[in-house]
């Protein structure tokens, strides 16, 4: 019967340059020496090496190694295996070998030179990533542990220009994103990156520089929790909770760029948390004469967002302060409402300081088609005034209790453009001219009164006239009635009738 074993074997990690090749700097040189029937072997055997996880039992690990035809010399043979670094885990590895079909016995535990691949936590794949306290390395450098410190990157120089760590990307590709230092914190509280540690001095916890790019980006990404893309805090009595800075002359660039993914997230926060002097949550400034202090944009096409948002909780606050210049809004302004349907929506009562009314274009030169206004006064007349309630005046933004005005749908057979249709659906009355047509109806009054003036100074003179024809009338009466009286005495003394 034959019979065959190992009675000699070493094992060592490949280091020349001709072996490297063979297993990317992972091959094994297996030299062992073997017997058969007790005598060294001579020919040409097929082996088979195979790395278990136990001197017994357990698991095979990687890929078995099959050797065809290898030449035995005086019992002697070389062989390079190759199980891969991630074979080696810095765990107790054992070496089964098969010789022409026999499997020899006991397994071969492997010595500790070949974790010169894996040593002290340290792991080197197939990729040539390395991993500290990991044993599947996802870059070129991963370090994990459990301790205070990940990475610690210390210097004691006391140069102006020293760093503690430096780290740079040479590649130019177009369009990529790519990144020098990126820090990241998965706890529920810390910093990503930047600590500044001194009391005093010009110093920062993060300092980005860029030619041409974004010095420092801040991104909130998580689309469901409350996070921030920058938080900047100071607690200074003149200090800043974010100050960003872009000192080109030229280009489109940013002193802070803050973007957020999340459906409750900032793009850019800043909390100033002393209790006086005179502080920012945020500051920001444009020094160009066609630049933009603060810019802010809320980009969803549809939702209830914020382009800029502010609020104060002092009595005496300010949520917007605007000093100098001039102040646009494009869209509908609601003053206590923040549904405004119209252009300028008050809810609740406004004043204008001095009186008068809002003021409009009227100079003629910029008019044309002008025409006089005819029957106004009876047009007006036609309009009926009466007292109300709303049914559910906080629905629409107006006030309680009883009103003073006008019903649309009348006003609208008569003055069909002061009536409009809101957002709502409901039918409004905006008074369009109503001065002018006041002026033409008093001026259709006072043409009316002249008219029944003059008309009863007709009839008061016709009434003299007449008055005079009928004193000279009853004159000429008298005067015929003393002759009558006269002739009717003179007949009767003629005729001795006594009187």
């Amino acid at each position: 019967m034959r019979t065959l074993r190992i009675v000699a074997w070493i094992v060592a990690i490949t280091a020349s340059a001709g072996i490297a090749n063979a297993g990317g700097g992972t091959a094994l040189t297996y030299q062992g020496r073997l017997l058969d029937a007790g005598e060294p072997a001579n020919g040409l055997f097929d082996f088979e090496f195979e790395l278990w996880d136990a001197a017994n039992g357990g698991t095979p690990i990687g890929v078995p190694q099959v050797l065809n035809n290898t030449p035995v010399t005086d019992g002697l043979f070389t062989v390079q295996i190759d199980f891969g670094a991630d074979a080696f885990d810095n765990t107790d590895r054992w070496l089964e070998i098969v010789v022409d079909a026999t499997t020899l016995s006991p397994r071969q535990p492997i010595a500790r030179a070949p974790y010169s691949i894996q040593t002290r936590g340290i792991v080197v794949d197939q990729e040539q990533n390395v991993g500290i306290g990991t044993t599947s390395p996802s870059w070129p450098l991963h370090v994990s542990t459990t301790t205070l410190q990940a990475v610690l990157g210390e210097t004691d120089s006391t140069s102006a220009s020293a760093v503690g760590v430096y780290g740079r990307v040479n590649s130019a590709s177009p369009g990529g994103f790519s990144a020098a230092v990126r820090g990241e914190n998965r706890g529920t509280a810390g910093f990503g990156i930047g600590v500044w540690g001194s009391q005093n001095g010009n110093g920062w916890g993060v300092y980005g520089t860029t030619v041409s790019g974004i010095g420092v980006l801040g991104e909130a990404t998580n689309p469901i929790a409350v996070n921030y893309g920058v938080l900047g805090r100071s607690a200074g009595n003149s200090g800043r909770g974010v100050f960003g800075e872009a000192t080109a002359t030229s280009g489109l660039n940013y002193g802070v760029s803050g973007k957020s993914n999340s459906t409750s997230g900032r793009g850019v926060f800043g909390e100033a948390t002393a209790a006086s002097g005179s502080t920012y949550g945020g500051r920001f400034e444009s020094h160009s004469n066609t630049g933009v202090g603060m810019f802010g944009w809320a980009a969803a096409t549809s939702g209830l967002n914020y382009g800029v948002w502010g609020r104060t909780s002092s009595p005496n606050g300010f949520a917007g302060y605007f000093t100098g210049g001039q102040n646009y809004f494009q869209g509908p302004v609601g003053i206590g409402t923040n549904s405004p349907g119209w252009l300028l929506e008050v809810n609740g009562s406004a004043a204008k300081p001095g009186g008068g009314s809002w003021s409009n274009s009227s100079d003629r030169r910029l008019k044309k088609n002008i025409k006089d206004l005819d029957g106004v006064l009876d047009r007006l007349l036609t309009l009926r005034g009466v007292t109300f309630e709303y049914n559910d005046p906080e629905a629409i933004n107006e006030l309680e209790g009883e009103r003073i005005g006008m019903i649309a749908q009348e006003v609208e057979k008569v003055f069909p453009d002061w009536v409009n249709i809101n957002s709502r659906g409901h039918k409004t009355v905006t008074f369009r001219g109503f001065e002018a047509l006041t002026v033409e109806a008093l001026r259709d009054l006072r043409t009316e009164k002249d008219r029944e003036f003059a008309n009863h100074d007709k009839r008061l003179t016709a009434v003299a006239r007449d008055n005079h024809e009928l004193r000279a009338r009853n004159a000429d009466l008298e005067s015929r009635l003393s002759q009558l009286e006269a002739l009717v005495a003179q007949l009767a003394t003629q005729q001795g009738i006594e009187q």
